[in-house]
């Protein structure tokens, strides 16, 4: 990630500019250069897209006619940018097709109650142990369980039905994979940690995600009791380095609905009010 930092003693000479008598201010007038420091990504925490993103339509002009007020230019059809998604995409399948997926064992699932605000969004439900929270009574619904999952996604399984089959040539697809998340209702929660056969625990397996017949809701069944991936020790290490900038947890934390304070929540719920236009600090005591 590139950074350019302005030097303090620029600063400093400007002050002392305006204390300074006018041939004194001469000797300061002129500043000295900016320096340009470069750091990796991995240094800073930060990944390489975004790094990459910060330069972009910069070319080659000099430092000092870079506008920094400018956004970056972007071409048309740049596919970093369309798959970009927070870096963690939420996996489902279209209707009528099927999604194979194992859960990643490094990372156990988050859960959460919430509540999912029509042209609102979802968020964090306010209730605790002992009460309610004014979400739960404003809306007239308790918090809904929501688990977030880390998943291996594999990406090249047929949409059909998740079952991979030879080629004319007796061998199976080599695996293609991509590191994304499921959302699960405490029903899909409870179904998945029943397919664990005897001797198995959940993230053993592969399983297929598909919706249900009525097509409301997903339906999981257990693909192979071996999944696939774990079976490559040199995939293993591969996957497990692509996990580990999830493994902080925030990214699937954000998963689970907006985290808002009291005084939040009652600016979204009265925006729900008949005829309310955009609220204010201002208008939360009417709750």
């Amino acid at each position: 990630m590139v950074k350019f930092t302005e030097i303090d003693d620029e600063l400093d000479a400007a002050i002392t500019a305006k204390k300074t008598t006018e041939p004194e201010a001469k000797k300061v007038a002129e500043p000295e250069k900016k320096k340009t420091t470069a750091t990796s990504g991995a240094d800073e925490g930060e990944d390489d897209d975004d790094s990459q993103s910060r330069i972009i339509g910069r070319g080659n002009k000099p430092a000092a006619t870079y506008d920094d007020s400018i956004a970056d230019e972007l071409e048309w059809g740049d596919e970093k940018v369309m798959s970009r998604s927070g870096g963690l995409d939420r996996l489902r399948p279209e209707k009528g097709k099927a999604v194979r997926f194992a859960i990643i064992p490094w990372l156990k699932p988050l859960r959460a109650l919430t509540h999912f605000i029509d042209k609102k969004g979802t968020f964090r439900c306010l209730a605790t142990e002992d009460e309610p929270g004014l979400c739960c009574k404003k809306l007239a619904e308790d918090g809904q369980m929501t688990i977030a999952a880390l998943v291996l996604h594999y990406t090249n399984a047929p949409s059909k039905d998740g079952k991979y089959r030879k080629d004319e040539h007796g061998r199976v697809p080599p695996i293609e994979y991509a590191i994304e998340y499921v959302q699960l209702g405490q029903t899909n929660y409870r179904d998945i940690s029943e397919l664990a056969p005897e001797g198995k625990v959940v993230t053993d397996l592969d399983i297929v995600m598909t919706h249900k017949d009525s097509g409301i809701g997903y339906k999981f069944v257990m693909a192979t009791d071996n999944a696939r991936w774990r079976q490559n020790e040199t995939l293993v290490a591969e996957v497990k380095e692509a996990c580990a900038k999830f493994m902080d947890r925030k990214k699937l934390n954000s998963k689970l609905g907006k985290k808002v304070s009291l005084v939040e929540m009652k600016i979204v719920l009265q925006s729900l009010v008949a005829g309310a236009e955009d609220q204010s600090l201002d208008d939360v005591e009417m709750l």
